[in-house]
């Protein structure tokens, strides 16, 4: 009976170890049991990107090298050789106005692939502050610990075909014009 008492409080003794710890301190538990949730990095990544989409304009002298600056910390070197090459293709304003502002998020959804897609609007903005809307999706992989855009499209009207042949299949992912 002693040994039972024994192996019982034992058992006890580590269920409130570990709930501590898991609750208490989080970070101390291994991240194979606690899996993390990576819509918080890629937010931020689409986010970022749609800060800086103003900062570029196609018909400037240097676009090329401009592209290159600002887009590299966010997107994959194909979908940036692409974007380099033919910079009207890119998700950048054309001229004075309108002009980009922001990107708004509207879903965030795993693929069985592993990708991430990331739909929302590309916020525009002219001088008299009207705003116009234009559906976006944004693919995101993870390269190298990194989340990266492999794949956008939506913005501009003139918008390069899909890196990625397979997203077309899906209806969700749609190029106007």
């Amino acid at each position: 009976m002693n040994k039972k008492v024994l192996i019982i409080g034992g058992v006890i003794a580590l269920v409130l170890i570990g709930a501590s710890v898991y609750f208490l301190r989080p970070q101390l538990v291994p991240a194979i049991l606690l899996p993390t949730d990576p819509t918080k990095e890629i937010r931020a990544t689409v986010v970022d990107l749609g800060a800086s989409l103003k900062s570029v304009d196609a018909l400037a002298p240097h676009a090329t090298s401009t592209i290159q600056q600002t887009f590299a910390p966010f997107v994959a070197p194909e979908l940036l050789s692409v974007w380099t090459d033919e910079p009207t293709t890119a998700p950048v304003r054309f001229g004075t106005e309108p002009w980009p502002q922001r990107i708004e998020i509207q879903s965030v959804e795993k693929q069985k692939d592993g990708t991430y897609w990331v739909v929302g609007f590309v916020i525009e903005q002219d001088k008299t502050g009207d705003y116009t809307n234009n559906k976006v999706t944004v693919v995101l992989e993870k390269k190298n610990g990194k989340w990266i855009i492999t794949d956008f499209a939506g913005y501009p009207t003139r918008a390069h075909k899909p890196v990625n042949p397979n997203v077309l299949k899906d209806p969700k992912y749609q190029i106007p014009g």
